[in-house]
């Protein structure tokens, strides 16, 4: 074994947007979804750069309902009403 290795137990990696591209893309997804709840004619690219932003300030440690519900609630801010996305 690699004596750098030694004692390593795990690796990860960081997939979303480093080794893979959501197809579609998170802006196209809540676009369509926004449509369906009266919120028509928002950009995919618009979205996907609000969704770009928002994660950022919430922090890459999205791992909870209440930080993803942040990250939606940003990247509408200003667009128009949402509901609840419970």
């Amino acid at each position: 074994m690699n004596s750098a290795l030694q004692g390593v137990e795990a690796i990860t990696f960081d997939v979303g947007g480093t080794l893979i591209a959501p197809y579609p893309s998170v802006g196209h997804i809540y676009s369509e979804e926004a449509a369906l709840h009266g919120m028509p004619d928002l950009p995919p690219e618009l979205l996907n750069k609000r969704f770009r932003q928002s994660w950022k300030a919430v922090g890459e440690q999205a791992d909870s309902k209440p930080s993803w519900q942040r990250i939606v609630e940003l990247t509408f801010e200003g667009l128009g009403p949402i509901s609840d996305p419970t």
